[in-house]
């Protein structure tokens, strides 16, 4: 977090009473524009009331110690933006930096600073702050300021930092240190229901990820939880609902909660298509692509071998179940169709993954993928065939012999997925 220095020097110079009308004037549009943080604002939560605004406060830049200070509670991965730094600092030299969208807030720390700043709560008088003050939300506006005065020190202009300053609630059983580290959190995120912001400087998903990891942890060791039961998971899924983390997404948060604490494997996510595309053709593998509505050309490769890719979850992350409803049927049914109309394959070889699933139950499934589906899927067309009055007693032991043979014409490889147990440089 950027803890900032603020105080500023104040006599009856002009200069002082030109930065006090100027401040008003900040002050009043941010006021008329309807800007000050809120619970709804700040957390997108109308069922709590966990945000209070005190005050609007300016800090001289003079003053400043002209660098951000980051502590272990940082969320940004990767540092600030230089891109959005520059672009901040650019709109304050121009005089294109607006007043009237969300502004940083911060939070009064109980160190004194060293002299007083200027504060005002409704834009009609002006008081002094004397608490330094805490960043929660605008670091990279605050170093677009530095920016812009590091630029113009020669013009002898001064940008002075304005914010809002607040103060964190106890509320919906959480303490106040709770709902502060969420509102840095979800700064940014795109899942944040509030005003248009001056610049969309949205936390990357790695960003994201590792404070809601942070946050998740502190609030499960506060409340003794454990991380490695499954049966926690509501009150896991509860930080996360606080995160702004979509409801679909809980099951991934969890198991990235749990890498990241060491109660489980970490395990590799091929959600993107070119990722698991780039990993076969690396591997001299000819993926046919069944997806293609023009053009879809089954490629038998000179052993005879078709490649297949799957997705296999299931029953889904939030369950155990090994059996996907939709997956299963589906993957034999493409075999089927690509044995019946290339007489001359070999094998079909289904390369398959996991989606948001944890290591046991990856494991699970590839057990029951290689060893039941195909022979369950048969048997139930064999069951059909009962069904619709076809002898099949009569003449069971070739039936079993054909579909012994049948099942061996479809094998199953796994993309890499459990870090430290599986080759990652498998099918090589």
């Amino acid at each position: 977090m950027t803890i900032l220095n603020p105080f500023g020097r104040f006599n009856s110079s002009n200069e002082d009473s030109f930065s006090r009308e100027q401040f008003l004037r900040k002050v009043d549009l941010a006021i008329r524009s309807g800007v000050e943080p809120t619970t709804k604002s700040v957390l997108s939560r109308e069922d709590i009331d966990a945000v209070e605004f005190l005050y609007w406060a300016e800090v001289d830049p003079d003053i400043l110690n002209g660098q951000l200070l980051v502590d272990e509670d940082q969320v940004r991965t990767k540092g600030l933006s230089k891109t959005d730094i520059n672009d901040f600092a650019d709109a304050l030299i121009s005089g294109d930096y607006s007043y009237s969208f969300e502004q940083p807030f911060c939070v009064e720390t109980d160190e004194d600073a060293d002299e007083p700043f200027l504060t005002s709560v409704d834009g009609t008088e002006v008081q002094l702050g004397r608490k330094k003050l805490l960043v929660i939300a605008g670091r990279t506006r605050k170093a677009g300021h530095d920016q812009a005065n590091y630029l113009t020190v020669r013009e002898g202009k001064k940008f002075r930092y304005f914010t809002a300053v607040v103060r964190f609630k106890s509320s919906g059983g959480e303490p106040s240190e709770y709902w502060q580290q969420i509102a840095q959190n979800i700064e940014n995120s795109p899942n944040k229901k509030s005003g248009i912001k001056f610049i969309k400087n949205y936390q990357t998903n790695e960003d994201c990820t590792l404070g809601i990891i942070k946050s998740c942890a502190k609030s499960c060791n506060a409340k003794n939880i454990d991380l490695s039961k499954e049966k926690y998971n509501r009150l896991i899924n509860k930080v996360l609902k606080d995160n702004l983390v979509p409801e679909k997404e809980y099951a991934k948060f969890r198991n990235l909660i749990r890498e990241h604490q060491g109660v489980s494997a970490s395990i590799k996510s091929w959600t993107e298509e070119s990722d698991r595309l780039t990993f076969a053709s690396e591997r001299n593998i000819k993926v046919t692509n069944l997806k293609k509505k023009k053009g879809n050309k089954v490629i038998v490769d000179d052993n005879g071998f078709v490649y297949l890719i799957q997705n296999f979850n299931g029953s889904g992350p939030a369950g155990t179940g090994v059996k996907d409803s939709d997956y299963d049927e589906r993957c034999i049914k493409n075999c089927t169709n690509i044995l019946q109309e290339n007489p001359d394959v070999k094998k079909i070889i289904i390369l398959a993954y996991t989606q948001d699933c944890n290591a046991q139950h990856i494991r699970d499934i590839r057990d029951y993928k290689k060893d039941d589906m195909i022979k369950e899927k048969l048997q139930e067309r064999l069951d059909t065939l009962k069904a619709f009055g076809v002898d099949t007693d009569k003449n069971l032991d070739q039936l079993s012999s054909k579909f012994r043979r049948c099942s061996k014409k479809i094998e199953f490889w796994f993309f890499p997925q459990i870090c430290g147990e599986d080759n990652m440089e498998a099918w090589s």
